[in-house]
């Protein structure tokens, strides 16, 4: 059985609520055994990153 742990991690940081859903849903279907986290602001990605080291991030380098 694998873990949480054992899985890659992802996380998707972007203020756009449409985008981030799409996102997680496109890359879920092709990834299922990647854990996704999605946030929606730079700070909610430093105080996860802070608890949780990701694999991957990708961050939307426009936002407010």
């Amino acid at each position: 059985m694998t873990t949480s742990e054992d899985q890659a991690q992802l996380l998707i940081v972007d203020d756009e609520q449409d985008l981030r859903t799409g996102l997680e849903r496109m890359l879920s279907r092709r990834l299922p055994k990647v854990t996704i986290t999605c946030v929606s602001d730079g700070r909610q990605a430093l105080d996860l990153l802070q608890r949780h080291p990701v694999d991957l991030l990708l961050l939307d380098i426009l936002m407010p």
